[in-house]
């Protein structure tokens, strides 16, 4: 699936010399960004080798693909878990407080059965202003983590009681995904690539999203965990610089804006309407 047409894609090409001065990047990284424009224009039709990694708008070759991650590769992990019994306090404040303030995840047509709910931090340029005073320290704290700037998606992420997620891929290479635990039950887990895995209360799991992957919970308990969204270690600040800017652009050229793409416009954080009344147990 394309992001951009063929012809904005040359366009941007032909002016990524313009979008990169000032900056010391290198050939061989002006044409990694190249690479990115050209996907996402449908010019290159070059996929990753392994089949179940299948990223929905483009690929960036050359970059580390395995679906799990070894949390302790990110120095910014362990302070992370660390702050488990803060984060998860100001969860369950929300519960007692303010559950009215989630939301369900836009993309319905991955739930196969159940309830899938969301309580936004940060969503690309956007920041739940509301949402983030209800919960301060953890709002801080997500702030605080430098590899989360590029992308900053960060939300709580539900799963009610028998709730499956579908198979599906994220929209690229670019980033990982990072899951902190925090309300786990028993009998509820994810799969990604061919590898199963569980959470843990107060530990990450940390995952490729581009491969295909899925969830579930099939306990009697709600699933909550703290996701946040970081760029992709092998990316240079510079490349990470000028890659903000070019797809900055590509969402300025988009016809038809991708739901999941601009989540933030969707999102409304003040009302339950379609969860039912008792997805949180």
């Amino acid at each position: 699936m394309s992001l951009i047409s063929p012809q904005n894609a040359q366009y941007l090409i032909e002016h990524l010399s313009d979008l990169s001065k000032g900056t010391d990047i290198s050939r061989t990284s002006l044409a990694r960004i190249e690479n990115v424009i050209r996907a996402a224009g449908g010019m290159d039709s070059t996929v990753p080798s392994d089949p179940l990694q299948r990223p929905k708008y483009f690929f960036l070759p050359g970059l580390t693909a395995k679906p799990f991650w070894e949390p302790s590769q990110f120095e910014w992990v362990a302070g992370l878990e660390a702050q488990y019994e803060t984060i998860n306090s100001e969860l369950l404040q929300l519960r007692d407080n303010y559950s009215y303030a989630f939301g369900p995840h836009p993309q319905a047509d991955l739930i196969r059965a159940g309830t899938w709910a969301e309580y936004h931090f940060f969503a690309g340029e956007t920041k739940f202003q509301q949402n983030c005073a209800r919960c301060p320290q953890t709002t801080r704290i997500i702030e605080s983590i430098a590899e989360d700037k590029f992308f900053h998606l960060t939300y709580f992420s539900a799963l009610a009681p028998g709730t499956f997620i579908r198979p599906h891929c994220g929209p690229s290479n670019l980033r990982l995904r990072c899951h902190l635990g925090l309300c786990v039950p028993d009998d509820c887990g994810m799969r990604v690539g061919t590898e199963t895995r569980s959470w843990e209360e107060g530990k990450c799991v940390i995952f490729d999203d581009s491969f295909f992957h899925q969830a579930w919970n099939q306990s009697h308990r709600t699933r909550i965990v703290l996701l946040i969204d970081f760029s992709h270690p092998d990316l240079t600040k510079v490349e990470l610089g000028l890659l903000r800017k070019v797809l900055k652009i590509m969402d300025e050229m988009q016809d038809q804006v991708p739901k999941d793409q601009k989540r933030d416009q969707q999102l409304k954080k003040t009302a339950t309407f379609g969860l039912p009344e008792k997805w949180w147990v």
